[in-house]
């Protein structure tokens, strides 16, 4: 289960862009290297077809799971759109829910306590 986790890969992507102005970065970079080497090698080796084991992480009553040591708290709110997205991707439902999740907190979307509702136009860019 622990490989349906990967970090965002936007603070490596910040760090690389700034190499030059960053007289630390050399240590940073190997450290964020480091730490998400295995998804990097692997890439989308690791993304899973949708199953019923994530299917019930996601629907079921427990408010988080344990990925990588950390805890992942499941969004009720995003589940809806979380089974809808992943079976349009044919993408495994956790690795969904956190796509999404990072998504709606990248442009700003709060649920405001009532499940959210995608429109395809949304769909395109939580891949983007």
């Amino acid at each position: 289960m622990d490989n349906l986790y990967w970090q965002p890969h936007a603070g490596l992507h910040a760090l690389l862009q700034s190499y030059g102005a960053n007289t630390q970065a050399p240590a940073l970079i190997q450290k964020q290297l480091e730490a998400q080497h295995e998804w990097l090698l692997n890439s989308v080796a690791f993304f899973r077809r949708p199953n019923e084991e994530s299917r019930k992480l996601v629907t079921g009553t427990q408010p988080s799971v344990t990925l990588r040591g950390r805890k992942f708290a499941i969004d009720k709110q995003l589940v809806p759109a979380t089974l809808r997205l992943s079976s349009l991707l044919d993408l495994d439902e956790l690795q969904t829910h956190i796509l999404l999740k990072r998504w709606a907190k990248d442009v700003g979307i709060q649920t405001q306590g009532q499940p959210l509702v995608l429109e395809l136009n949304d769909m395109m860019q939580v891949l983007d």
